[in-house]
């Protein structure tokens, strides 16, 4: 039914985000020795999760991401990602020819995606649109909030851009 009216309760929406320490962090007032953890709703999850499947068999199975994107799909690792770099060296090698290349992070990258073009990317993908409908609802009314410790006023944030991670964007 929530996919159909492209609508999720505002229950499933909310997320509370923790904040755990780095261990060896020489300063904790320093923002950054601190790991965000966003603890959310299982249902929520759980349907995310149900929806990426079934994506995956279906509308992923003709239209299906970038062969070399190893991360969120099933059957590829780390491991593949390592294993093919290593054998297009090893050849690079045998063939005697000069191989150059850029190893990147993207800091903040589930984080700073924007919607309009994510939502335009799962249209292109022939994602239904009972999915993008509902998927554009969550993203653009979810919620989080964190407090410093139990007594102190929480703070409320909501999102105009990112993802929460695994999910179907």
């Amino acid at each position: 039914m929530v996919l159909i009216v492209g609508y999720t309760p505002g229950c499933w929406k909310e997320a509370e985000v923790i904040f755990l320490p780095k261990p060896n962090k020489a300063n904790y007032t320093d923002p950054r020795s601190f790991r965000p953890i966003t603890l959310s709703s299982f249902v929520l999850k759980t349907l995310e999760r149900l929806v990426l499947w079934h994506l995956e068999e279906t509308t992923l199975s003709g239209s299906p991401l970038s062969t070399s994107q190893t991360g969120f799909r099933k059957g590829h690792s780390t491991d593949l990602a390592l294993t093919r770099l290593t054998t297009y060296l090893e050849q690079a090698k045998q063939d005697r020819l000069v191989v150059s290349g850029l190893f990147m992070d993207i800091k903040g990258a589930f984080d700073n995606v924007p919607y309009v073009e994510l939502l335009n990317i799962l249209r292109g993908k022939g994602v239904p649109h009972q999915v993008v409908s509902w998927y554009d609802d969550l993203l653009q009314t979810r919620w989080t909030f964190a407090a410093h410790n139990p007594t102190s006023r929480q703070q409320i944030i909501t999102h105009t851009r990112g993802v929460p991670q695994k999910g179907p964007g």
